[in-house]
């Protein structure tokens, strides 16, 4: 499956969010990122590089800073 991925601790993707990520769109302020995730195992793997994930049915949050 393709997600759209970030991290909580930028809001605008300036950064690439992990190893595997690919940007989809540059509108020049803000980038958006993909992943493609398939097994559980790729999963657990994604955790373990990058810590605490939020995932949704579309999206993964990189649960890095504090947010409201």
């Amino acid at each position: 499956m393709i997600f759209e991925i970030s991290k909580t601790s930028d809001w605008y993707g300036k950064q690439k969010p992990c190893k595997k990520a690919k940007m989809v769109n540059n509108d020049g302020e803000n980038k958006k990122w993909q992943i493609n995730i398939n097994t559980l195992k790729e999963l657990l793997k994604l955790r373990e590089e990058v810590g605490k994930l939020i995932i949704n049915s579309d999206s993964i949050e990189i649960y890095d800073s504090y947010r409201e």
